[in-house]
């Protein structure tokens, strides 16, 4: 008997084929062996991905409380950069709806399959309560802001403000577009959600590495914060890779390019904090980081005090 295959397809939001074989009676106890293993090993890779998908979600969860309870304990927020935090709530309020709508909304969900019929949709649980999350987090970090001290000149940049203000307006300005343009839609809005989260990451901790070069110190940035995110954004990116690896489909990474971009970003950035904690300013004393302690201000005596400092 030679074995014999069906192909059935069918042509409904893209093409899905389906193929039978059939094989000799003495085939069948090896081809079912092979089947459990295959469908075992593809529930291991979901269930991992599901299980990095929840680490990466607490390591970046928690790696909000560090700055918190350090502005707490000091009683000051010197050092911290009022420009990261408008960034960081624009971008994670944004990056919130996004995954809230491709993960709860059913309409959302049925233009995605429209628009992508054949990739694998990367929104998880854990993608909608991060952000959420961390947006509760920045505002909490944004109220103690107003609470305990700052120093002179700490404020939120012109650029920062002109920036943040072109990134909203390009939100609202997409909202509009929906029943005005047929080839507009809701998840078109979403997706350029996630390009302005996108886009913040880029230039959100920008502003902090500058702070920290300009006081030639890392304190006043938790650098519990840093590794914690480190951890998140590795996770993240396992947890994408391991997905698309289950379902042999690597084009899928990139139409959720504000999760990859989150990743491989935050990655890049906080390398460049490790080097500054870790390696350029590690032995700065505490009497040059009290001289350089303006933010926005002009840095008072700030060459003669670095002439004695070994980085």
């Amino acid at each position: 008997m030679t074995p014999a295959n069906v192909t059935l397809k069918v042509t409904t939001r893209g093409t899905t084929t389906i193929t039978t074989s059939a094989f000799p009676q003495d085939w069948v106890s090896d081809t079912s062996a092979f089947c459990l293993v295959t469908v075992m090993f593809s529930r291991g890779l979901t269930t991992a991905a599901d299980v990095m998908g929840w680490l990466y979600t607490i390591a970046w969860d928690v790696s909000f409380l560090p700055q918190i309870l350090h502005n707490w304990r000091r009683r000051s927020v010197v050092g911290l950069s009022f420009d990261f935090l408008t960034f960081n709530w624009i971008g994670f309020f944004s990056y919130f709806i996004f995954n809230m709508g491709l993960y709860w909304l059913t309409d959302i969900q049925e233009q995605y399959s429209l628009r992508y019929p054949q990739r694998i949709l990367h929104v998880r649980l854990n993608d909608v309560i991060f952000p959420l999350y961390a947006v509760v987090c920045v505002t909490l970090q944004i109220g103690q802001c107003f609470l305990y001290e700052r120093s002179k000149g700490q404020r939120v940049s012109t650029t920062c403000r002109v920036l943040s203000g072109l990134l909203v307006a390009s939100a609202a300005v997409g909202c509009v577009l929906v029943p005005l343009v047929e080839s507009w839609w809701w998840l078109d809005v979403l997706y350029l959600l996630s390009y302005i989260k996108l886009t913040i990451t880029c230039i959100k901790y920008v502003p902090q590495l500058w702070v920290n070069h300009k006081r030639r110190s890392t304190e006043g940035w938790s650098i519990y914060q840093v590794i914690l995110d480190f951890t998140g954004g590795t996770l993240s990116l396992v947890q994408m890779f391991l997905l698309s690896g289950n379902y042999d489909d690597w084009l899928s990474l990139l139409t959720d390019p504000a999760k990859l971009g989150l990743g491989l970003l935050s990655i890049m950035f906080n390398i460049l904090f490790f080097i500054q904690h870790y390696c350029l300013y590690r032995n700065t004393p505490s009497s040059v980081v009290r001289e350089l302690k303006g933010i926005d201000g002009p840095l008072q005596h700030s060459e003669d005090a670095l002439e004695h400092t070994k980085f």
